[in-house]
Formats: structure tokens, C-alpha cells, sequence
């Protein structure tokens, strides 16, 4: 952020003119998310998915997966750098306005917190992009009975009205059963899978259905 003044005075040269209040300038990011970084399926040990929206292609992205702990200290030099970084991604172009980036060969840990930092800029090299907010990162707990392979989303737009929404997902294992409602945001903060079953705070609900229906 930067501050522009102008001053003004008369022929005479007595600085008795008149100085401006200051006027905010702010150069734009040379690279931004359209649409924010989101989980793509349920991470693994191994392999984080996450898509992302960009305004600017062709572009480059970087990407760190860090724990908790050092989210606070991260910087654009940082998460170049993959310092701290459980894994990385590096110097990747973005070809695309709506890209899927995958980190693999991590060695995450089940049922430890992580966040995933993805910084985004132009081809021009200088730091002058955007870091987007950090996206949780869970792995499930080796006894977790299922997961997604493809996170619910809205399957259009024109399906949201007063009677419902759409929604599609895939999970790993057809050999299941699913709970889906939509509440308001007073209950959307202290999800549970307890009040799912139980429909805590549902406005409508699908309850236990067969996955492969």
C-alpha cells in the first residue's frame, strides 16, 4: 500500500499553497484466486488434491503443506522455499483458469491437523501475487470406514431453489450408506456426525441411504 499527495501553490514560491489529503494506491496483484483453494477428496497419507480458480493464465503456482504450528510464520519466500513444508509443490504453471494441483509423496499423518498454503503469480518472477487462505487438511484415522474420492458438490446452479439443491460425490467404497441435510449457519459450525444422524438443525435431509442407489 502506498500513499499519493499533490501540492499546490501560487507563482511565487512561498509554500503557502495548499498540501492534499492522502490518496490510497494499491498495485493489484499480478496473479489472484477467482475461486479459492478447496479439497478435491478426502486426503491420504501420500496424496493431497486441491483445485483452484486463477485470474491470471498463463501464471505460476507454489503450494506447502505445513503444520498448524507454522502457518503463522509463513511468507512468499517461504512457501517458495518449501521451508517447513511437509510436501510441496514448485514452480508449477498454471495453464488453466480452473487447475486441479496434486501433491504426492507426502508423509502426512492420520488424524494429525495440517494446512495447505498455494501462492499464485504471473510468469514475471516478481513475488507480486497472492497467497490464499490456508486449506484444512486432515487425514483420516486408519479406522475410518469410508471416505470421498470426489468431495460433494453443487451439481448446478439452477438446481439451489426453496425446495432443495443437487449435489453429487463419489465415495471410495459402494458398499455403504449416506446422510446429506442442509441447516443453517448457526448449526453449519459445529457440524457433527452425531447431529447428522440425528438431523440436528435439517431444514430437508436424504438419511441413510445406500451409497449404490
Amino acid at each position: 500500500m502506498y500513499k499519493a499527495f499533490v501540492y499546490i501553490e501560487d507563482g511565487h514560491g512561498r509554500d503557502y499553497g495548499t498540501l492534499s489529503t492522502p490518496i490510497s494506491v494499491r498495485v493489484p496483484a499480478s496473479n489472484y484466486f477467482v475461486q479459492a483453494p478447496q479439497l478435491i477428496a478426502t486426503p491420504n497419507t501420500s496424496n493431497v488434491e486441491i483445485s483452484a480458480r486463477f485470474a491470471t493464465v498463463p501464471g505460476k503456482v507454489w503450494g506447502a503443506i505445513l503444520g498448524e504450528a507454522d502457518v503463522a510464520t509463513a511468507s512468499v519466500a517461504r512457501i517458495k522455499a518449501g521451508t517447513s513444508a511437509v510436501c510441496t509443490i514448485a514452480d508449477h504453471t498454471i495453464l488453466f483458469e480452473l487447475q486441479t494441483l496434486m501433491f504426492s509423496s507426502c508423509a502426512l499423518s492420520p488424524s494429525i491437523s495440517y494446512k495447505a498454503l498455494i501462492y499464485a503469480e504471473d510468469t514475471s518472477a516478481q513475488d507480486d501475487g497472492t497467497i490464499a487462505f490456508a486449506v484444512d487438511v486432515l487425514v483420516p484415522a486408519v479406522t475410518t470406514s469410508n471416505t470421498f474420492s470426489a468431495f460433494p458438490v453443487i451439481t448446478r446452479n439452477d438446481s439451489v431453489n426453496n425446495d432443495g439443491i443437487s449435489l453429487s460425490f463419489n465415495a471410495r467404497s459402494l458398499d455403504g450408506r449416506m446422510w446429506a441435510m442442509i441447516v443453517g449457519d448457526d448449526n453449519g459450525n459445529c457440524m457433527t456426525i452425531r447431529n447428522m444422524k440425528y438431523l440436528v438443525g435439517s431444514f430437508c435431509h436424504q438419511w441413510n441411504i445406500p451409497i449404490n442407489d
